[in-house]
């Protein structure tokens, strides 16, 4: 009885397994042009499904793991995008697929360029126009004005200091730091900035 009851489970454990189709696949191809036959390289290639793909190599072959019946998506600048429906039913782990690819021509109207009528109306034109200014130029600004800002923050830190330090030495010695209010040298300093402005 018991082996009759082990025969049973082992056939309704083969039986689903046989006929079973696959869900993924393994996809690999080569992906060429319509026109020349050539490979095309850098085709983005990708299941609509998963979102997930690769990019063909050089010689246009590509590889990866697709589903039953996704939609797989070619594309690659300068040419159409095209889609290929993967099989449902199919019993073998890999599918291989040669996609042509065709070219993306775009036509442009016509551009007529008119020069100049003479030499001298070319070179007034010329020197008449007013480049933006180079970057060079802007980073030479740029650098002034970080100067001009690093200059005021340099006299902030010493005024700081400056106050620091008599405070400290008002603390420690009972000791008043002069005051620089008479000093011929600070008004000329003085006078001399007041000029500058």
């Amino acid at each position: 009885m018991r082996s009759v009851l082990l025969g049973f489970l082992l056939l309704f454990a083969v039986l689903p397994s046989v006929g079973q189709t696959q869900e993924n696949i393994k996809l690999s191809g080569v992906v060429i042009d319509a026109d020349s036959l050539m490979p095309v390289q850098l085709v983005n290639i990708y299941g609509k499904k998963r979102q997930v793909g690769a990019v063909s190599k050089a010689d246009g072959s590509f590889e990866f793991i697709a589903q039953a019946g996704d939609t797989i998506v070619f594309s690659c600048v300068g040419y159409f995008k095209s889609e290929f429906v993967m099989p449902k039913g199919l019993k073998k782990e890999a599918y291989t697929l040669i996609q042509l690819m065709r070219k993306e021509t775009i036509v442009l109207s016509e551009v007529v360029v008119f020069p100049w009528p003479d030499l001298e109306t070319f070179q007034k034109s010329i020197l008449s126009t007013n480049p933006p200014p180079s970057q060079f130029e802007k980073d030479q600004n740029l650098n002034q004005n970080y100067a001009q800002d690093i200059l005021l923050v340099h006299e902030q830190e010493k005024y700081n200091y400056d106050t620091y330090s008599n405070y400290k030495l008002y603390n420690l010695t009972g000791i008043i730091a002069p005051n620089n209010f008479i000093n011929p040298i600070n008004w000329t300093d003085f006078i001399r900035d007041l000029k500058k402005k």
